[in-house]
């Protein structure tokens, strides 16, 4: 095989101006959609990132607030005071919880900051907010039940027939004006 420019059967072929000559490559494809869907994707992905960073922080910060009334019903347990003190902060444990729910899909996991150091414990709330089971969860993992008593236990009971009536015991002393609404309401007989 020859190396001459000129030879018509050699690889290389030279035009009459001295370019290349023969067969062009095809033109580049155009790849814009690839782009696109590209920043399309990537600004999803960094949006998500930002909602669920912004809402981790949002309840790190203010779920204390949140769980305020569940750290007054621990602190009411004599088992709390007992192994961890008293509980000074409650914030909820995202990858925890998450983890929790594959055994006990009804529980929350808190983490606590106590008179002993951090703590977690594992809380199952009613619909009003109120403890019905709580775990103290060791560092080992495992778990104390707590007995959690109803902050409602301390009132007297009373009898469905002072409804009917009206007449209600109280020991609170009554003003002028709210015995006379009393008296009133007697004498209506209201049905």
């Amino acid at each position: 095989m020859s190396n001459d420019a000129f030879d018509s059967n050699g690889p290389q072929q030279y035009s009459n101006d001295g370019g290349f000559s023969g067969v062009n490559p095809p033109p580049k494809k155009s790849r814009t959609w690839l782009w696109v869907l590209g920043i399309v994707f990537g600004l999803g992905f960094l949006g998500l990132i930002v909602c669920c960073g912004l809402m981790t922080f949002g309840f790190s910060k203010y779920g204390s607030v949140v769980f305020e009334p569940v750290r007054g019903e621990l602190n009411q347990s004599a088992q709390v005071q007992e192994n961890v003190g008293n509980v000074e902060e409650l914030t909820m444990n995202f990858s925890a919880t998450v983890k929790e729910a594959e055994a006990n899909p009804e529980f929350v996991i808190l983490d606590a900051v106590t008179e002993t150091g951090p703590q977690q414990f594992s809380v199952k709330m009613g619909a009003a907010g109120e403890v019905e089971e709580a775990y103290l969860v060791q560092p080992d993992g495992t778990r104390l039940e707590l007995e959690m008593t109803s902050s409602n236990s301390d009132l007297a009971p009373f009898d469905e027939s002072d409804i009917s009536t009206g007449e209600l015991e109280s020991d609170e002393p009554v003003d002028a004006a709210e015995q006379e609404l009393r008296d009133l309401e007697s004498s209506l007989e209201l049905n």
